[in-house]
């Protein structure tokens, strides 16, 4: 995937980010439980249209987008806790 290609579509777009992370003519892979974890990491509200995103934040939701997707799909699962965070909340097997 070219997240400038990507970047060119999300950043004319009128729909939400929340909306767009779902729309598999943009972001393929994502579900719901993803989206919602990736626009949580990179600190997004689910609600700013693409047109409105700017390329900074459209830069952490791509970089988790991958991150998480690429997590999953190595481990077989959906992972959506860093082990870092499950150690800092005590439970280090936490997923």
């Amino acid at each position: 995937a070219d997240a400038h290609v990507l970047f060119a579509k999300v950043n004319t777009s009128k729909r939400s980010i929340g909306a767009l992370l779902m729309d598999q003519a943009f972001f393929c892979g994502p579900g719901n439980i993803y989206r919602a974890e990736i626009l949580f990491k990179a600190g997004v509200h689910p609600n700013i249209l693409g047109r409105d995103l700017g390329r900074e934040r459209f830069d952490r939701v791509w970089y988790h987008t991958v991150d998480l997707l690429q997590r999953g799909f190595v481990q077989g699962s959906i992972l959506t806790v860093d082990p870092a965070e499950a150690a800092a909340l005590g439970n280090p097997r936490l997923r």
